[in-house]
């Protein structure tokens, strides 16, 4: 068959692309950076396709001309960074369903969440897609998996991964208690394609799932076990706590979950394997086999850490720069002189040499902590960081042989700043 894919550079996504294609698929992705993705599949048609804008059915006729079935599973935790979690869950994908009955695709497939019943935003509006696709005269099959997990997966799992590495002392939400039935990527991806080539699901809501259910607790320390590590207390942190700080987590990047987040892991996310596995005949692993089946490299385990590494890095630039402006300021409102007129500059410059450092330095800590763009802040950083070396160089060479090394130290601060950057790259 010939497909098209949209969400085919996330996770789960792209693993449908290589398991579509072993299976002698023809896909062609829908994805937000073309060029980007077909780093990665060379050989795979891709067209630039932004959710936010694809909101009625005229927008995708063209895309779905010789297409014979279409798999959508593009989809975002929360709103932000350009991102419209209402175009992208509801929005976009009813067009996109109009549009395959208006051109004769009779083959839907939809990947929505087993949490589907929650009252939060990210349930309501995927709810709001699967509920339309049911009311379409075409072969659709909903999927509604548990937590998926592989090696080098994001999302959920990279969280629980980054628990899991925690030193010293795991901190469990609610003393994790949270339920799971994790599938594997694997076997997900062969319950997709048994949808696709049989038609027995048709006009069927399917929960993927994997045979056994865990708690959070259970996960963490599975994959703790997985790592390498070795076993360390754990401590309970308390749900009113989880959820103070996913509201915080909507507003800024200062906390590692949202209320979104939260309300779904409160909800649950657990399934009927029975009825799943006779429904597609699958026989899903257990996460225990599958860890044993892929152990852990030192890849894994850097991912895990970075996790925490991340939120520990951004705290500290939020230090610096939020330290630099409130001293900068401090050190204004004390009247102390400023070196500046010592090189007979007009006092509208030194007043701009005085009040400019501090006001951008807390220009910056404000970036890092609500911004969702990283190559923004993380190029705003550079730049000052380097003006900073040059003006210094030029006014105060000196300044390169001070005993404590206050140029050489913006080195430091530079590294630490790609070190953030990476750390958040996850596609």
């Amino acid at each position: 068959m010939r497909v098209l894919l949209t969400g085919a550079n996330g996770f789960i996504g792209a693993q449908l692309v290589s398991a579509l294609r072993t299976a002698g698929h023809e896909v062609v992705a829908c994805v937000r950076d073309p060029i980007g993705f077909q780093r990665r599949f060379p050989t795979v048609t891709a067209f630039r396709t932004d959710f936010n804008d694809l909101t009625v059915p005229k927008d995708w006729q063209p895309l779905l001309r010789k297409m014979d079935a279409v798999i959508n599973c593009a989809g975002v935790m929360n709103d932000g960074g350009g991102q419209s979690m209402t175009a992208i869950h509801d929005h976009a994908p009813t067009a996109l369903f109009a549009a395959c009955e208006r051109e004769g695709i009779k083959k839907i497939i939809q990947v929505s969440a087993v949490s589907i019943g929650a009252e939060t935003d990210y349930a309501q509006t995927k709810r709001r897609a699967d509920d339309f696709l049911m009311t379409l005269d075409t072969d659709w099959t909903i999927f509604r998996p548990s937590l998926i997990y592989a090696k080098g997966a994001y999302g959920g799992t990279t969280a629980i991964r980054g628990l899991a590495a925690t030193p010293i002392a795991t901190p469990l939400p609610a003393d994790g208690q949270f339920e799971f039935q994790p599938i594997h990527i694997n076997d997900f991806a062969r319950s997709v394609i048994t949808a696709l080539e049989d038609n027995r699901y048709a006009r069927k809501v399917l929960s993927p799932c994997g045979p056994d259910t865990l708690t959070l607790r259970d996960m963490v320390v599975a994959y703790r076990s997985w790592l390498g590590l070795p076993p360390v207390p754990q401590f309970s942190v308390p749900l009113p706590l989880m959820r103070m700080a996913g509201h915080i987590g909507d507003w800024t990047r200062l906390m590692p979950v949202t209320s979104n987040q939260m309300a779904q892991l409160e909800y649950g996310n657990s399934a009927n394997y029975i009825e799943f596995s006779s429904l597609t005949g699958i026989q899903s692993r257990s996460l225990a086999h599958m860890l044993e089946a892929e152990p852990a490299n030192t890849g894994e385990l850097w991912q895990a850490r970075g996790w925490w590494l991340q939120l520990v890095v951004r705290f500290v630039l939020l230090l610096y720069w939020g330290g630099m402006g409130v001293l900068g300021l401090n050190q204004l409102r004390d009247g102390a002189q400023s070196v500046w007129y010592g090189f007979g500059l007009p006092p509208f410059w030194v007043n701009v040499f005085e009040w400019a450092p501090a006001l951008w330095s807390l220009f910056i800590a404000a970036m890092l902590t609500f911004s969702r763009s990283v190559n923004t802040v993380f190029r705003l950083q550079v730049v000052t960081i380097l003006i900073y070396l040059a003006i210094y160089t030029y006014l105060l060479p000196r300044f390169w042989l001070d005993p404590f090394g206050p140029l050489l130290a913006t080195f430091c601060l530079l590294g630490l700043v790609v070190v953030h950057r990476v750390l958040n790259e996850e596609r």
